[in-house]
């Protein structure tokens, strides 16, 4: 049997209840402070505990000056509600671009936050992080970086979000729940153990095609990386001694890249384990400099490289 359900609480439930009847919208903009709900925490508790037993004492005793003092606290905490109120209205919110992540890190929405009228100091959270923003003056923008976990492919919306503060004592605690437009595409995880399915060229047929291109005239063009198949009397032994890597000469004839299909029926195992393996395939083709293109079966890339064909590529392989 599996593990009973954890009991939400009182505030949970009213919290969904206002985000059912709460759209998404691009851009949020705090209602004023008349309208900001506003409570008292649970050190705003203690403080009007103790006001209520000093006035008690008070009364008890009949000491004048001891119902000046209650009256000064309690004028102190009806100042400090509406100063915590005040110091969320008419802040704007909105989610800026933020970059795609793959499936098991943490995904990152850039926040875009400006207070119009006066100083704010706030936080801003959803079940997986909050920030803080301290002093946002009149006017002035600040970008904040809020995280949320991801545990599957696809498109990640972002999750409700609460603005709130206790500003200035800690005394009441004031908030806002509210939905912004803001989604990723969250890539398969790369994994699996199948090597990358390319035709290496070899020697004899890149002497020919550099004789070819070149006209006998063989020109260095750049240095590369090592690939297992390259001929060793083609590795630049000076420039690896000094990089620590091994290089291997390009001449200018040469085919600058060879070509792949990235075949999901190549692949093995389920279809996660199928985009996993093509995702670690992409990656590895990129880092090559491999022109190369994806077929699944029910699309298929055209042969490009670098690194809008590698997001589209990627991104195909979240939504499949």
């Amino acid at each position: 049997m599996g593990k009973k359900a954890k009991k939400r609480g009182f505030i949970e439930k009213i919290r969904d209840r206002a985000f059912r009847k709460t759209s998404e919208v691009a851009v949020h903009t705090v209602k004023k402070s008349l309208r900001i709900p506003i409570v008292p925490t649970y050190f705003g508790l203690a403080y009007i505990g103790t006001l209520i037993v000093l006035f008690l004492w008070v009364a008890n005793h009949q000491i004048n000056l001891g119902y000046a003092f209650v009256f000064m606290l309690a004028v102190l905490g009806i100042f400090t509600a509406t100063i915590t109120a005040s110091n969320l209205a008419e802040i704007e919110i909105n989610c800026l671009t933020s970059s795609n992540v793959f499936c098991g890190e943490q995904a990152v929405f850039n926040l875009a936050v400006k207070a119009k009228n006066r100083t704010a100091s706030f936080f801003i959270k959803n079940n997986f992080d909050r920030v803080e923003c301290e002093n946002l003056l009149p006017d002035e923008k600040k970008i904040l970086l809020l995280r949320q976990n991801t545990s599957t492919r696809g498109r990640l919306k972002l999750q409700p979000l609460e603005i709130a503060t206790t500003i200035p004592l800690d005394l009441f605690i004031s908030w806002n729940w509210f939905l912004l437009k803001g989604e990723i595409i969250v890539y398969p995880k790369p994994d699996g153990n199948l090597p990358l399915p390319y035709n290496y060229q070899g020697e004899e047929n890149k002497d020919e095609q550099l004789k070819f291109n070149s006209l006998g005239e063989e020109e260095l063009d750049s240095l590369r990386q090592y690939r297992q198949g390259d001929s060793l009397s083609r590795v630049a032994w000076k420039q690896s001694a000094r990089t620590g890597d091994l290089l291997v000469k390009q001449f200018s004839g040469e085919l600058n890249s060879e070509e792949v299909v990235l075949d999901y029926d190549k692949a093995e195992g389920s279809v996660e384990e199928r985009l996993s393996q093509l995702a670690k395939w992409i990656i590895e083709a990129e880092e090559l400099k491999l022109t190369y293109a994806i077929k699944l079966p029910n699309y298929s890339s055209p042969l490009a490289q670098g690194k809008s064909h590698y997001h589209h590529c990627l991104t195909q392989l979240a939504l499949f």
